[in-house]
C-alpha cells in the first residue's frame, strides 16, 4: 500500500504490518501518531526526521524516546517502512 504525503510516498509492506501488530497498544498509538504527523509534514520537528549515519538510504523518525520508525528511501521521496522498534535495529544494519 502506498500513501501520498505531499511530494513523498510512504509504503507499508506486509512484514511492516506484522511488526506493527507486535508493538504494544500504547506504543502502537505512538507509532500511528508519528506516521500521521509524517504524512502531514515529514519535517515536523517532533519527529526528529534524520538520515541514519553510515547508510545511504536509511532514515528514521521518532515515535517516542525509545521507539523509532526506520525507513528506506526507495526512490526520490518514496519511503518504505522497514522496521518499527528501538535503537538496536540501527546497530544491526550497519
Amino acid at each position: 500500500m502506498t500513501v501520498g504525503i505531499g511530494h513523498a510516498k510512504l509504503r507499508l509492506t506486509q512484514s511492516t504490518r506484522k511488526r506493527l501488530k507486535k508493538v504494544s497498544g500504547p506504543d502502537r498509538a505512538l507509532v500511528a501518531s508519528a506516521l500521521q504527523k509524517f504524512r502531514k509534514n515529514p519535517l515536523d520537528q517532533s519527529l526528529k526526521f534524520e538520515k541514519y549515519k553510515g547508510r545511504n538510504n536509511l532514515y528514521t523518525i521518532r515515535a517516542s524516546y525509545h521507539l523509532r520508525v526506520y525507513m528506506a528511501d526507495l526512490n526520490q521521496m518514496e519511503m518504505e517502512i522497514i522496521h518499527i522498534g528501538n535503537h538496536d535495529f540501527g546497530k544491526r544494519v550497519r
